[in-house]
């Protein structure tokens, strides 16, 4: 019994108790239970017409003329109620009982509820009377369940197969608990409550019951597969929505003793006891048969050689079913990867206790590495299939975010990092494994602050900037609309979208913009140039700044998405038919936007944001109605966020850190730290300051050389930019390199420029009569991340193609003697597609790269589709 049960005192002349059992279809352990538990409290009449075991007076058969006999102060009873040929009976009794005050405490078992709405909606207002839902009831005695059955099963036989129905809810209770349960309700102190529970919230599915009894017998083997035997526990749903839409009521959990875990912990140590004695006896039976089994000596010697040959055969298609597994999972396909990883999983299981045996000797041959390999590719099963259960039931599940989904998510994925490195797979495999995590591996750092993030911990607002990368920004592109996101408990409460011009508007004073946006563009820094800066935990804090002072209000954080986002939502909804007739695809929803606002545009129109919030709501129907689709979409989102199409910042510390980790945050951090090695950095960023959308017709490609000899590393970086468009293509480009980058030289289509200090002084550019320097003005700073940031103003003209070359001492130490480790990190530039990068490392001639004759090598040479490192290592080589 609860530590904090108040039970009303016992009278020394204590009235009697009253039990009803309609059809002891909620079993008669359980009334034999309750009658010794509660046999001190009085005197107790037992209505039933089955035996029960204990002290009381049984009345029989069920009626109403046992009243007669029993005093006017019967003010406890309890009546189990499962028949439903007996409910109008039971009522009878019942408003007899509760007409004279007497608490009433109804037993109705869960998984029929819907059988006996009419009697609980009849004894709704009854003050004297409590429904109690009693779920599925086991003991080490008690098989009167299924639940019950399979428990004593998986104790005695050591194993349980899962099937595909597991994961559907159960609702046990042990039959020790479920009786201190009705003793609560029968002499605790009055509540208001009218309806309770009787079962643990905890495990609510079958899976996550076997994990526990697993986890408390650890030498259960627990096989995959069809097993009938499961659908008997299982309930078609939750009744808890319908008990609440029919009565109003929710019900409440009574608080129970030793629980689930305990529970099962106690059965396991009775049985134990038990069977010391079984063990034994069985011993000496097993002895008895091996003296017979010679006699057939000759027959089992054929057959064993031919199950050899069968289990060999299991095993070697175990090894083709986990590669056809694997192959699946490289293009996407978890649901069929999940099939053949299944199927090679069970083929395993069934082969590699016999393949274990049957190695012994080869193995000793080859010093134990067949044993190893098959002991390891075991490993890379396992776990494999424990990533795909997880990875697949998201697919295939209902698509709400709970807080408890992402805690399980969490739980699971830590323990599969764990054992995959303690596990002795080899590198090749662990790589295999990890590669089923490489669509969702950008997010799994996030889920400990996703909870907070999405509002379970506190209603939570960000800033979503609508960035259009046909205009590139540093942070991803112009920011023409922003929105207003509220979430609670993981949902949207509210998402508002306005014309960031509507917002500009209402900024009062002046805040300094950078001297590119003042000089070039206006004066007065706006919320729509607010993403100025490279690094966008800096651009953010401004933007969320600028977005307070223009009326918008404070943010928890802020969210910049580009036009990739919806144009890969609309190759999963597929058209989208606007109230002007348009239809939108993904091929011409940039085109048709961008025509559409500035066809209609004029100050204070409300073109672009009725626009974007009709075509938003219409996808958002079509996510909310399709879940396979919504499904699709967050697998399609999540290599997204990788390439930098999605970025956050959030104010909380804790969260920012875990985004930035994570790579999601569009930082310029550098976290290899200074013992690294030779680390070397390079970035590349853009500003559009041409007022147009040029950028939709600009391609580029880049070539970074690193020229690396002892003591010195020196840099050359070719970019050329291709423009298709009608239009120039104005652009202020930056160039982020290491802190001690020295002698910069640029050449612009082949002519070296002469460098000049760019003027970033208002008091000079605005100054009557004011002529720019002859030459090519660059700007130089150190950012907060340490490094050296110089930008220049470039043009390309329409339909010409100009390349930007810049060389510059990276003034790296270098070691002279030893190996030396290089690194090089590119940051991918936001907002921006895919595009040819090539890597390539020179080194002197007394330098050579580990395992290379060759002096030059090429590091990469491929699109970039985001931030990437790529390391070498050197040695010197002998005189």
């Amino acid at each position: 019994m609860p530590h904090h049960l108040i039970v009303e005192e016992i009278q020394k002349n204590p009235p009697p108790i009253l039990l009803i059992d309609t059809n002891s279809g909620i079993k008669n352990t359980l009334l034999n239970l309750l009658v010794k538990k509660i046999g001190d409290k009085g005197k107790i009449y037992v209505l039933t017409s089955k035996k029960v075991e204990g002290v009381y007076e049984k009345i029989s058969p069920l009626g109403t003329y046992f009243f007669d006999h029993l005093s006017d102060n019967l003010n406890h009873s309890v009546v189990f109620l499962d028949d439903i040929s007996q409910k109008k009976k039971v009522l009878e009794i019942i408003f007899k009982l509760e007409s004279r005050q007497t608490r009433v405490v109804v037993i109705i078992p869960y998984r029929v509820v819907e059988q006996f709405v009419d009697v609980m909606l009849s004894l709704r207002d009854k003050k004297n009377v409590i429904i109690a839902l009693i779920g599925d009831i086991y003991g080490y005695n008690n098989q009167s369940t299924p639940l019950s059955q399979l428990i004593s099963s998986a104790l005695i036989d050591k194993k349980i197969t899962m099937s595909g129905d597991d994961l559907m809810k159960i609702f046990p209770i042990s039959e020790v608990d479920a009786v201190s349960s009705i003793e609560y309700l029968l002499f605790g102190v009055r509540s208001p409550v009218f309806i309770y529970n009787i079962f643990y919230k905890s495990p609510q599915t079958l899976t996550s019951f076997i994990h526990i009894l697993k986890r408390q017998e650890p030498e259960l083997a627990v096989t995959y597969g069809r097993n009938n035997d499961n659908k008997a526990l299982l309930a078609k749903q939750d009744r808890t929505h319908f008990i609440k839409e029919r009565l109003a009521v929710a019900p409440h959990y009574v608080q129970y003793g030793i629980g689930f875990e305990k529970s099962i912990e106690q059965m396991i140590d009775t049985k134990k006891q038990q069977t010391t004695k079984g063990k034994m006896k069985r011993y000496k039976e097993k002895k008895y048969y091996l003296k017979n089994i010679l006699k057939v000596l000759k027959l089992l010697l054929i057959g064993f050689l031919v199950y050899v040959f069968l289990m060999v055969i299991l095993f070697l298609t175990s090894i083709f079913t986990f590669k056809l597994g694997l192959q699946q999972v490289s293009k996407g396909n978890f649901s069929q990867s999940s099939k053949y990883l299944f199927a090679s999983r069970v083929l395993y299981e069934l082969s590699n206790k016999s393949i274990s045996v049957f190695i012994v000797f080869p193995s000793e041959l080859t010093q134990g590495k067949i044993r190893e390999q098959v002991t390891v590719f075991g490993d890379m099963v396992k776990i494999s299939n424990e990533i795909i259960l997880v990875i697949s039931e998201f697919e295939k599940k209902d698509t709400t975010i709970t807080q408890d989904k992402l805690k399980n998510v969490f739980t699971t994925f830590t323990q599969l990092y764990f054992l995959l490195e303690r596990s002795d797979i080899p590198e090749y495999g662990k790589s295999a494994i990890l590669s089923m995590l490489s669509s969702s591996s950008s997010v799994l750092p996030l889920l400990p602050v996703m909870s907070s993030s999405l509002g379970f911990e506190g209603e939570k607002t960000y800033l979503i900037l609508f960035q259009n990368n046909t205009e590139l920004r540093p942070t991803g592109g112009f920011v023409g609309s922003v929105g207003k996101l509220t979430l609670i408990d993981g949902k949207i409460k509210e998402l508002r979208i306005q014309d960031v011009y509507d917002l500009d508007g209402q900024l009062k004073g002046h805040v300094e913009p950078h001297y590119i946006i003042r000089r070039y563009l206006q004066p007065h820094l706006y919320l729509r140039d607010s993403n100025f800066s490279p690094d966008f935990s800096a651009s953010a804090s401004m933007s969320a700044l600028l977005y307070s002072l223009e009326g918008g209000g404070e943010v928890d954080g802020v969210i910049a998405v580009d036009t990739a986002i919806l144009i890969k939502a609309l190759e999963i909804t597929g058209p989208i038919t606007m109230p002007s007739g348009d239809t939108i695809t993904s091929k011409n929803v940039v085109d048709l936007l961008d025509k559409t606002i500035h066809d209609d545009f004029f100050p204070g129109s409300s073109t672009k944001k009725d626009t974007l919030n009709t075509l938003l709501n219409k996808i958002m129907i079509v996510f909310e109605n399709d879940k396979q689709k919504t499904v699709k979409l967050i697998n399609a989102l999540l290599p997204l966020l990788s390439e930098k199409h999605i970025l956050f910042s959030f104010i909380n510390n804790s969260t920012q850190k875990a985004f930035v980790a994570a790579g999601l945050a569009g930082s310029m951090s550098d976290a290899r730290g200074e013992n690294y090695g030779v680390s070397d950095f390079l970035s590349i960023n853009e500003a559009n300051i041409g007022v147009n959308k040029a950028n939709k017709h600009i391609e580029r490609k880049v070539l970074y050389s690193a020229y690396i000899e002892p003591g010195i590393l020196n840099s050359d970086v070719l970019v050329e930019y291709q423009n298709k468009g009608d239009q120039a293509y104005k652009t202020y480009i930056r160039f982020i390199v290491p802190q001690d980058t020295q002698e910069v030289s640029i050449f612009i289509d082949g002519v070296k420029q002469e460098i000049v200090p760019a003027v970033t002084s208002p008091a000079q550019y605005e100054r009557l009569g004011f002529k720019p320097p002859v030459g090519l003005e660059v700007d130089q700073e150190i950012d907060a991340n340490n490094h050296k940031v110089f930008g220049f103003i470039a043009t390309v003209t329409a339909h010409t193609t100009s390349r930007i070359r810049v060389l510059y001492g990276n003034n790296k130490i270098v070691p002279k003697t030893g190996k030396i480790l290089y690194s090089f990190l590119y940051v991918k530039q936001p907002g921006t597609d895919k595009y040819p990068l090539t890597v390539q490392l020179q080194s002197d001639p007394k330098l050579t790269v580990s395992n290379k004759e060759s002096r030059d090598v090429i590091l990469f040479n491929d699109y970039i589709l985001g931030d990437k490192e790529f390391t070498r290592e050197l040695v010197q080589i002998k005189d």
